[in-house]
């Protein structure tokens, strides 16, 4: 019984690759010039997991820019990275340890390896929804008032889902005359909430994010 259970397991396993595998063959030959590669100019506020945060900060968020790119394996799924900055000046109080301190700048760098799963069918849809997750390394430092900085690096995980809308058909024809030239294929307007988690020492230095960004497909 347990043999014919493996036997099975191997055969869906196998199933579903030979499917994969026979998807990303009609991909490419059905669309040997769909996108490949896209890159992502974002912005938005950033909300601290921490408690406090409004109470020596002045405020619950904070802004956060960020870049990234990717590779499209499939029309569908896509494999990236990007890299955030977010940076908030406060009185009295240090995310690292929860303590009174001086005048504090603090920095945050969250650099994101991630899978995405996009919700598109054909080149002219104009709403696509996506997903996606991976993990990430905090790179963070405390600049503090009359005390040495504090700096360092934690790893954790990230998710995010979001919703892209298509502007290629909204503007005139000599502006997608212009994309084609610097070879563009998409251009996307798009919102997406995100969330990380690290830990440092016990302390949570994640959140969640809401940003506006463009998408360039190429």
């Amino acid at each position: 019984m347990i043999r014919v259970r493996m036997l099975a397991a191997w055969s869906c396993a196998l199933v579903m690759l030979s499917a994969v595998g026979a998807a990303f063959a009609q991909d490419q030959v059905a669309r040997p010039d769909r996108p490949h590669w896209s890159l992502e100019i974002k912005g938005g506020r950033f909300f601290p997991d921490l408690d406090n945060w409004k109470e020596f900060y002045g405020n619950d968020s904070t802004t956060q820019l960020g870049l990234g790119f990717g590779y499209k394996v499939l029309r569908q799924l896509e494999v990236g990275a990007e890299a955030s900055f977010i940076r908030d000046k406060g009185v009295g109080f240090l995310p690292l340890n929860q303590m009174p301190g001086g005048e504090v700048t603090w920095t945050l760098v969250p650099v994101d390896v991630f899978v995405l799963f996009r919700g598109v069918f054909n080149e002219n849809q104009w709403v696509v929804p996506y997903i996606g997750g991976g993990w990430t390394r905090a790179f963070y430092k405390q600049e503090i008032k009359n005390q040495e900085d504090v700096e360092g690096k934690t790893d954790g995980y990230n998710a995010r889902l979001g919703i892209q809308l298509l502007i290629d058909n909204m503007v005139p024809g000599e502006a997608n005359s212009a994309e084609s030239r610097v070879g563009l294929d998409n251009t996307y307007l798009y919102l997406e909430a995100k969330t990380f988690s690290a830990k440092k020492n016990d302390v949570e230095l994640g959140g969640t994010s809401y940003l506006l960004g463009i998408l360039l497909e190429f």
